[in-house]
């Protein structure tokens, strides 16, 4: 999934402009944390790609935030029927609410 269709699918799902400012924001972290935590291994491709995860990593909240066991799996299964087949970012999503879903325990850094 490139970075314009994660962000046309967050401004299609989400309107609130704070909580956008919030993805925006865990997107740069993110790719921050990519760079410390992969030192000497790093990839254009995976920068961007742990950048998608902050940015879409709440995406789903406006509609899930009165039910948090179905937050990420909306997300989830949007980016699905987008077509995304990446396992490391579909998983990444689900880890991100593991706490309330009980999918996905983090496994790796950037879960």
């Amino acid at each position: 999934m490139t970075r314009n269709k994660a962000l046309k699918l967050l401004h299609e799902k989400m309107q609130n402009q704070n909580l956008r400012r919030h993805c925006y924001s865990v997107e740069a972290v993110m790719k921050v944390l990519y760079k410390r935590l992969e030192n000497g291994k790093q990839t254009k491709e995976e920068e961007d790609m742990w950048g998608i995860v902050g940015l879409l990593h709440d995406g789903d909240y406006e509609e899930t935030k009165g039910t948090p066991e179905l937050h990420t799996i909306k997300m989830h299964d949007w980016l699905k029927k987008e077509g995304v087949k990446d396992k490391n970012l579909l998983d990444a999503i689900l880890s991100h609410n593991f706490a309330h879903t009980g999918q996905n325990p983090p496994k790796n850094k950037l879960e």
